[in-house]
């Protein structure tokens, strides 16, 4: 049994590191086994100890790389909604410069043309009211003098003619005198009659009355030209404020047109200013996905480490533990070795004193053989052989217990060349991890 236990130490120990962690130092496996079983335990108790710790290592950087991989998670779903708005801003930017192209822009030209052409036709009207001898300003008080000279010379006109009439009327009066010999009035002779006489006068006067009336009457025609062209710049000035009021008209839709139009294309620029943001943020973000990917590897590359690391520490723990199992079979052993030798002490003991008893009887025998009789001979016979039966069955014992106690010395001494050699193959791995490297 011992040499099964120091043949799977001795492999499990061949296999393991050259070095283990004591307290705060080092120790190679030699010096290890030179320390009691109550510090290997506490070396043990260490290293478990620093185990937990690379543990709970393990565990803070497994979390903090799940939290990247998460952070990650939730950039990457940024990205992708930041990615539909693009797409989505991009689409409206397109709709709103075909509406300008196709729309927007073609209304205002059509607008700026039509206003061009009111700018042209208020021009000419402009020019035309230019070319009239009475500006805008002063035709309502001119047209007024006209009409109001005008119904003087009607006036002066109408007396002309009632004046001329009356003359007229008083000529033919006179022209029914003369067909009588005397006048019914005066009952002079009609040659020689005043109201006769006065004819010529009148005839004259009529004459001047009508060359009056007649002037009067060019000049009304005059006045009625003057008014007229005064309405034809009425008119004028009134297509004047027509056109003008087109004009604003117009000017009001070219600018709610191009206010339009400015929107459309202040919408492009908040669109393209959120596009080039978005983008903005995109590539931020990639870069930060870029950061965290690589702060993953280098916590991969960490936890790689730890779990070396930590199998680097349990491989010592399990090394020392295998030492300490080894001690404790070994002491067990030497217990066992020195409970059988106490044994065999005792047995010896118990012989000399059987060996002493038989003497003394042996003696008492010789002594007494002359002095009693057959019965009592044989009773100290059987005495005799009974301590002689005792002798023999511990003789018989004590080679028991030597036989034991000799193979427990023979396990004893292979089991302490096993160790020997043990220490001896640890000390030879130990010189090429020396030139090799430490682990």
């Amino acid at each position: 049994v011992i040499e099964s236990v120091i043949d799977d130490k001795q492999n499990s120990i061949s296999n393991s590191e050259d070095v283990v962690d004591k307290k705060s130092g080092e120790c190679s496996v030699e010096e290890v086994g030179e320390l009691t079983i109550g510090e290997l335990e506490s070396v043990i108790e260490e290293l478990d100890a620093e185990i937990e710790s690379l543990n709970q290592d393990l565990v803070n950087l497994r979390n903090e790389k799940s939290n990247n991989e998460d952070e990650i998670d939730r950039k990457q779903s940024d990205i992708e909604q930041r990615e539909e708005k693009v797409s989505q801003l991009e689409s409206e930017i397109d709709e709103l410069e075909v509406k300008i192209e196709d729309e927007l822009q073609p209304e205002l030209d059509d607008l700026i043309e039509k206003r061009n052409d009111i700018e042209s036709e208020i021009d000419e009207v402009t020019e035309e009211i230019q070319s009239k001898s009475v500006s805008i300003d002063d035709l309502p008080q001119r047209k007024k003098e006209l009409n109001d000279e005008r119904e003087e010379l009607v006036e002066q006109r109408a007396e002309i003619r009632d004046e001329k009439n009356k003359i007229e009327n008083e000529i033919e009066r006179i022209s029914e005198l003369e067909e009588y010999d005397q006048c019914p009035e005066c009952g002079q002779p009609v040659d020689e009659s005043p109201h006769v006489s006065e004819k010529s006068v009148l005839i004259e006067e009529v004459e001047e009355l009508e060359s009056e009336y007649e002037s009067v009457g060019e000049e009304i025609v005059v006045i009625d030209e003057n008014i007229e062209e005064l309405e034809t710049t009425e008119k004028l000035s009134d297509e004047l404020e027509q056109k003008e009021a087109r004009l604003a008209d117009t000017e009001d839709l070219i600018e709610k047109q191009e206010t339009q139009l400015e929107n459309a294309n202040d919408r492009i620029d908040e669109k393209v200013d959120k596009v080039e943001e978005n983008e903005g943020k995109i590539n931020e973000l990639q870069e930060e996905i870029h950061e965290i990917n690589d702060d993953i590897e280098a916590l991969k590359d960490e936890i790689e480490g730890v779990l070396d690391e930590k199998e680097d520490v349990t491989s010592k723990r399990d090394t020392i533990s295998a030492i300490l199992e080894e001690r404790r079979e070994i002491k067990q052993k030497e217990s066992e070795l020195d409970k059988k030798a106490q044994e065999r002490k005792h047995k010896e003991e118990l012989i000399d004193n059987k060996k002493d008893e038989k003497e003394t009887i042996e003696n008492s025998i010789e002594e007494l053989e002359d002095k009693i009789d057959e019965e009592k001979l044989a009773e100290k016979q059987d005495k005799l052989d009974s301590v002689e039966t005792d002798i023999k069955n511990v003789d018989d014992e004590i080679e028991s217990v030597t036989g034991v106690l000799n193979n427990k010395r023979e396990e004893k001494g292979e089991l302490n060349k096993l160790v020997e050699r043990k220490e001896k193959l640890v000390e030879e791995k130990r010189g090429d991890l020396l030139v090799n490297g430490p682990y």
